[in-house]
């Protein structure tokens, strides 16, 4: 790493051993993994704003005229980086990157005028590839924490092995992508003792995994007394169940079996290298479990002992006891939870004796760590004589802030990828409305998904649904087709909490429960609350932050607009088949909200919205006379929330008699009022319509929404009213400017 002079950034980063051609840097501070290609700019740059209180010199960091700062780019044809002159003003500047770069995507908003600003101060310019600075986030969709750690999403959370030791027998429940694989991936990683293939126990300190540890400063290094009893001391079996997420019957099940226990067996090769540790039955049988053809001839009885019979091999190797760990050790309900599988009941057994026999009086085991989605009493693993203690999902324990990302978190990742400061803020909340929610009110902790967040900053698109499962459609749809459910749902959708039991594992019985319901398609007993409960462990629901008191009465709502655009998506479409609304009457409704703006707010924009809301319903099956009023709000509040992700209502949730039936914010930020009435009386449309406009100014709505939502392009009220004919009508107001007066009100009506 050639350098005419040893610059002071080199008190803060060194360059990392296992970059060949010296490119790469890592920063001593934050451990964060930067390119170098001999111009330390960046590097002080990254000092000055993300350790200013580190440094103790911060005067030779200031900027200088021998500064020349790269604004990164994404061009990967560029072979080194271009030079901008001096007297190249801004205009120029945009036009002469966009025309002479395919796929140019500066950084940094105002990029012309940032680099204008910075032409004419103190420091020079270069355009450069986005690459020597500003890393992708990368490795997602991998669970290898050798991988993940060298990535620039990474995120320490290795003191989780500091607060798992405390225990025995350990199962955390979290939803899919709140990072369990990685973190079952980081235990392993520290504890295994690590063999040859000659046989022959490796000294840690020159183990990959030590270095891993060490060279990544992470957290739970710190802990000497941790790393000296536990790092690499460790006889280890990791099991993943993760193929039995799909199995069709219990034959199928079997097949996968061998599998699992085939990979897991070839992890501990080496065994077989002690000519004395095995004998010849033992060693012949071994190899069974490994042997890809020999592993299908496997019997009920050898799969069924299979784990055990590993854990006393390597007992007697290490002459110690095993850690055990498995991964996804529910991924079998996915294929019994939402379907009909002729043979339920044997797969429930038979995992309740693999469990049981594994870990219960197994002599030859010392330690067990589960994760999985739900706490399921068919894993057998809930059972008192396994003495296992449970944690779940947003429970008050110690284990929350391992799943997910904190604030603090979050805050440290959106420093690692955006420069700018405001461009930071405004990041946090997008991706708060979008991706977080999820609170343990005990703790006061609010956590971010894990797998959306990364998604989100390695895709710098517009916010997207990244999460929600597409597996899970088909049954949700159908669940929201019940009448009991689809009443929960949307009453989750207008912003209300629904409370339920969730203080006990899912049952033999739920699970008929829930197989009984999608059969049958009608709701019966508890079931909307067990539905609930499910929707709770996957994810889906999050508890209320004020009205949680225990887990047999837990109050859920939806966390984030992820979530709720895509309940409104599926409801929206169990909607459509059960009214035979039809999506060509749909679209005009989205664009007819969406064309409000303050460039354009003629009445015809009213009367195009009118006409749509209208259509829509005169050219469906809906028909409810008297009608329903709150049914006809929540089909026209879901038709909006699955097109735009701020859509409220019952907005003043603590005080319903201030309530309004919905509020949506348009793409151009204007706020959007509308309050419903139907005709149940010989009350003049008219009259109705304008009486409900007259409520929403009464409640001063407009003065909650200058409150609570920033950058407001403007305001209309609309009340509407549906006759007995499905005939809609409209009395409304606007405020752009000025000079417009809310006051004012204009009625609109659609014959039929």
């Amino acid at each position: 790493m050639p350098r005419a002079k040893k610059s002071v950034v080199w008190d803060y980063f060194v360059k990392l051993l296992d970059d060949p051609l010296n490119h790469r840097v890592q920063c001593q501070i934050c451990n964060r993994k930067m390119k170098f290609f001999g111009n330390t700019t960046n590097l002080k740059e990254h000092l000055r704003r993300s350790h200013p209180q580190n440094l103790a010199d911060t005067e030779s960091l200031q900027s200088s005229q021998n500064d020349s700062f790269i604004l990164y780019v994404d061009h990967p044809k560029a072979k080194r980086f271009k030079k901008i002159k001096e007297d190249t003003d801004e205009n120029e500047i945009s036009e002469e990157i966009s025309n002479e770069h395919e796929n140019i995507e500066i950084i940094q908003p105002e990029a012309s005028i940032t680099i204008k600003e910075n032409l004419y101060g103190e420091t020079s310019v270069t355009i450069s590839r986005k690459d020597q600075f500003h890393e992708h986030v990368s490795h997602l969709g991998t669970d290898d924490f050798a991988k993940v750690v060298e990535g620039g999403s990474f995120i320490d959370k290795s003191l989780l092995i500091e607060d798992i030791l405390k225990y025995n027998c350990v199962v955390i429940t979290a939803p899919h992508g709140s990072g369990k694989s990685t973190n079952m991936h980081m235990l392993k990683r520290f504890l295994e003792i690590v063999v040859g293939e000659d046989g022959l126990l490796r000294d840690l300190r020159t183990t990959y995994n030590y270095r891993i540890f060490r060279d990544a400063k992470l957290q739970i290094t710190e802990n000497t007394k941790i790393c000296k009893d536990h790092m690499g001391q460790h006889p280890v079996i990791f099991i993943n169940f993760k193929p039995l997420s799909i199995i069709n019957d219990f034959d199928d099940m079997i097949t996968k079996f061998r599998y699992i226990l085939r990979q897991t067996f070839s992890q501990h090769t080496y065994l077989t290298k002690n000519a004395g540790l095995l004998m010849q039955s033992s060693r012949e049988l071994f190899q069974k479990y490994c042997d890809p053809a020999a592993s299908l001839q496997l019997s009920l009885a050898e799969i069924e002992m299979g784990f055990t019979f590993l854990t006393e091999l390597l007992f007697v190797y290490f002459r110690k006891q095993v850690t055990v760990l498995i991964d996804n050790y529910d991924a079998y309900i996915d294929s019994l939870m939402f379907k009909s599988n002729p043979d339920t009941e044997k797969i429930m057994h038979f995992m309740q004796l693999i469990n049981t026999e594994l870990l219960k009086s197994n002599r030859f085991v010392d330690f067990a760590f589960l994760t999985g989605v739900f706490p399921v009493t068919s894993s057998g693993i809930f059972t008192v004589s396994l003495n296992i203690k449970t944690f779940y999902f947003l429970d008050n324990h110690n284990f929350c802030k391992y799943y997910g990302v904190t604030i603090d978190e979050l805050s440290e990742l959106l420093r690692k990828f955006i420069i700018d400061a405001n461009e930071r803020d405004k990041t946090e909340r997008i991706i708060a409305e979008y991706y977080g929610g999820y609170v343990v009110p005990s703790q006061n902790l609010v956590l971010f998904n894990l797998w959306s967040v990364l998604n989100y900053l390695d895709n710098k698109k517009l916010p997207f649904n990244y999460w929600c499962q597409p597996e899970h459609y088909d049954y949700f749809k159908l669940f929201f087709s019940i009448k009991d459910i689809g009443e929960e749902i949307q009453q989750l959708l207008l912003g209300l909490t629904r409370c339920t039991d969730i203080s006990k594992p899912i049952s033999n019985v739920n699970f008929s429960t829930l197989i009984k319901m999608f059969n049958d398609k009608e709701s019966c007993g508890s079931a909307p609350s067990l539905f609930l409960k499910v929707l709770y462990h996957l994810g889906y629901l999050t508890s209320n932050e004020h009205l949680t008191f225990d887990l047999t009465e837990v109050y859920l709502r939806i966390p984030n607009s992820e979530i709720r655009l895509e309940f409104a998506r599926i409801l929206k479409d169990t909607y459509i088949e059960k009214y035979n609304f039809k999506e060509k009457y749909i679209r005009p409704l989205h664009s007819a909200a969406n064309s409000f703006n303050i460039q354009a707010f003629e009445n015809s924009k009213f009367e195009a919205f009118c006409r749509a809301v209208n259509d829509l319903f005169i050219n469906s099956s809906y028909y409810e006379f008297p009608q329903n009023s709150n049914n006809f709000q929540c089909i026209l509040f879901t038709i909006l929330a699955s097109k735009f992700c701020i859509t409220q209502s019952e907005i003043y949730r603590n005080n319903l008699s201030n309530s309004i039936d919905i509020l949506t914010v348009n793409d151009s930020g204007v706020g959007i009022f509308i309050e419903t009435r139907i005709k149940d009386s010989d009350k003049k449309d008219q009259d109705l319509a304008i009486k409900a406009h007259r409520q929403i100014l009464d409640k001063k709505c407009c003065e909650y929404f200058d409150k609570n939502f920033e950058a407001t392009m403007g305001k209309i009220c609309i009340g509407m009213c549906i006759n007995e004919k499905n005939c809609i009508s409209i009395a409304y107001s606007y405020h752009f400017q000025n000079a417009d007066n809310i006051e004012t009100v204009t009625f609109i009506s659609v014959s039929a």
